[in-house]
């Protein structure tokens, strides 16, 4: 038998000790932590491919039957696969940010070609304007089809949102 600590916060195992004593420091943070007791065979399961069971009582490995040189590289693909996803949302709503400021630096124009038109009794400054808020969401939707077809953890860290 082996005790094994789950971290509630990033769902992983973190640790793994042969008696409860070793473990005794966790008193302190069971709200973040899972003290799970259970067979466990570190040359045939690696932690980080254990996951919680639905019931919260017990672990089970996801990528049973590999090796664990098998289960290391599913698991670092899982990884990178989330911190993919998680950059992509956390680039979007970056790009977003920006392309609604663009957006609003255009309201003085808007006021402006307003003035004119009605003065030239036309719609040409409106027009213009209008044109140029088409251009930038324009520019936005090409930036986001630029943003989520990167595939790499390193392109979407160098993809710079700003003036997308």
């Amino acid at each position: 038998m082996a005790f094994l600590l789950y971290r509630k916060r990033t769902s992983s195992v973190v640790g793994w000790w042969e008696t409860e004593e070793e473990v005794s420091w966790l008193e302190q943070n069971r709200d973040n932590f899972i003290l799970i007791e259970q067979e466990y065979d570190p040359t045939t399961d690696y932690s980080l491919s254990m996951t919680l069971s639905e019931d919260g009582t017990s672990l089970y490995n996801r990528h049973a039957g590999m090796s664990l040189d098998e289960q290391r590289a599913a698991v670092a693909a899982e990884t990178e696969t989330s911190l993919i996803a998680e950059l992509k949302e956390k680039k979007t709503a970056l790009l977003n940010g920006w392309i609604t400021d663009a957006l609003q630096e255009l309201n003085w124009k808007i006021t402006r070609a307003k003035d004119r038109d009605l003065i030239n009794g036309n719609t040409e400054a409106m027009d213009a304007v209008l044109a140029e808020k088409e251009a930038i969401r324009q520019r936005g939707r090409d930036a986001k089809a630029r943003l989520l077809a990167l595939t790499t953890v390193a392109d979407l860290e160098d993809f710079i949102c700003k003036n997308f």
